[in-house]
Order: C-alpha cells, then structure tokens, then sequence
C-alpha cells in the first residue's frame, strides 16, 4: 500500500498502478501475494543495494519496518481490486519465510524447518482469501524460488497436499538484477523481452513471463514505468496479453 518510487503516479499505491497498467492494455495479471510479515521480528534491515534491504533474518514487505503496509492482512481493498479485475492471485505463503536453507545470497536467513511446517504457513493465506474474499487459489509459488524443503521434499510435495499447480515462469526477464541507474532498471523490464521477439516473434507464444521489481526494489518500482512499454512491444508483435 506503498506508492511508487519515485512516485510518479499521485501517490497511488504500486500496486494499483499496475492494475491500472493492466486495465490500460486490456491485460490480466497474476499476482502472487503475501498474508502478513509483521511477525518476522525480531530482526534488522540489511545494507541498502543488498540482496538483505527486507532483513538479515526475514523478509518484510512492502519494506522493514513498514509490514503494515502490504499483504493481504493489510491490504483488502487491493486484493479485491485485484480479483474484480479478472486476475489470477497465487499463494506466495502467508509470512514470506524460505523453505530451505539457502548458502548462497540468503545464508543468514531464518527458514521452515519441514514440510508440516510449509503447508501450515501456505494453509494460513489459502483459508484467509476463501474466508475473506471467496476465493480459492490454485497455484504457489516459494519465496525467492528457493526449492528444498528439510526430509527432502520441495515445493512440489507441498503443491500436491494443497492440490497447487506449481507456478513456474518460463522466461524469465532478469530485471532484478543489480543495475547502475533507475532509467537501466526501467529498460531491464521491457528490453529483454524486445531481444527475444526480436530474434524470434513466436518465442513467448504461451509462455509465462516473470517480471519482477530492480534489485533496489526497497527504494525504487520500475516496473511501475517499464510495464507498459513491456506490454506496447507485446501488442506490437501480435500478442494478446491475458
């Protein structure tokens, strides 16, 4: 329920300019969303630029401190927006938590110590946006992609005793890697998909496109300016966006 930075948009929340993006080019969304980080205390924020901005131990969304702000605890009035619109909303989990450990880029963060413990935290949202919202979700995806689950499962032995579609991307546009500047965030979420069609018009015909904020997500929405550009470029090659 943050606005865009820089917030070019009046103050209106991210993710309502997304919607609106959307609505704009006749697109449906699917949004992955969180219940609530606010438990994940206690905790500090990590260097600013650093894979850890959200928190050394936990993530905190829309940002440390500010866990008021997003999921949907917090946020109902977007979630319905969401949903009256005709998009699609996937589990994300409820607290943000990562399944497994993770060495690399992750290494002090706090995780989920078994499967029982994963289905409890994905259980938490599926029953929150039945009993709120009515609605039933019907595909999950782990946070930050991170896949081992301790007594080696993964999220696809979680996905079958929620009865989940795993919700994998096939092309992925890499736009949250680290950039130098704003304006090379923004390109980052519409060039790469200029590149491919580019090379090969028929490459993203039914595939699922993965667009993520910049690596400085804390501080900065790209995405918010590069996803109608993103969307311009897809129509230009006779796509229908859904």
């Amino acid at each position: 329920n943050l606005p865009c930075s820089p917030d070019n948009h009046a103050g209106k929340p991210l993710t309502l300019v997304l919607l609106e993006t959307l609505e704009a080019y006749g697109g449906r969304g699917t949004f992955d969303i969180v219940g609530d980080t606010s438990a994940n205390y206690p905790d500090q924020p990590g260097k600013h630029g650093s894979a850890s901005w959200g928190g050394v131990a936990y993530d905190h969304y829309p940002d440390f401190g500010k866990d008021s702000f997003g999921g949907a605890v917090h946020c109902p009035e977007l979630v319905q927006r969401i949903l009256d619109g005709g998009h699609q909303i996937t589990n994300h989990t409820y607290a943000h938590v990562l399944f497994g450990k993770k060495p690399l880029v992750y290494g002090a963060r706090k995780h989920l110590n078994n499967l029982t413990e994963v289905t409890d935290d994905l259980c938490k949202l599926d029953e929150l946006l039945v009993k709120d919202f009515g609605y039933k979700m019907e595909y999950m995806r782990p946070p930050h992609y991170v896949d081992k689950i301790s007594g080696g499962f993964n999220s696809y032995d979680a996905c079958a005793q929620m009865g989940y579609q795993y919700m994998a991307a096939s092309f992925d546009g890499a736009g949250w890697l680290p950039c130098a500047t704003y304006e090379q965030e923004v390109e980052a979420c519409w060039k790469p998909i200029k590149a491919v069609l580019e090379a090969d018009p028929d490459a993203l015909c039914g595939q699922i496109i993965f667009q993520k904020d910049g690596y400085n997500m804390a501080r900065r929405t790209p995405i918010a300016d590069g996803l109608g550009k993103a969307l311009e470029i897809l129509q230009q090659y006779g796509y229908k966006v859904i």
